[in-house]
């Protein structure tokens, strides 16, 4: 059935309302019928395959701070890094923190 109209809506119903489903298994159903229209394959992802991804992605963001702390040191180095690395987790950019940290710097630690 394509999913649209009331048909299709009380078709599903109809499906999805078995006494013997648990939740879990009217969300795969859903999950396979949404994926079945759209030509896709449906992924079987746990809440500890979430939070693992989470884990990797943070891991990815710190490692890519540290490489922008270290340009900004390159360019800097009388700026202590703590107060880099607070600047890059507002701007995401390099050129923007050297900019701030410049014009915020006092004249002697240029």
């Amino acid at each position: 059935p394509v999913l649209c109209g009331d048909t299709t809506k009380q078709w599903y119903q109809r499906r999805v309302r078995g006494k013997d489903r648990s939740p879990e298994q009217k969300a795969t159903f859903t999950q396979d019928l949404i994926s079945r229209e759209l030509g896709i394959p449906a992924l079987r992802l746990t809440c500890h395959d979430v939070t693992e991804h989470k884990k990797s992605l943070m891991k990815e963001q710190a490692m890519d701070v540290n490489s922008m702390v270290r340009q900004v040191v390159e360019v800097l180095p009388n700026i202590p890094e703590s107060e880099i690395r607070a600047d890059l987790m507002r701007t995401r950019d390099t050129s923007q923190t050297i900019y701030n940290l410049v014009k915020s710097a006092p004249k002697e630690t240029r």
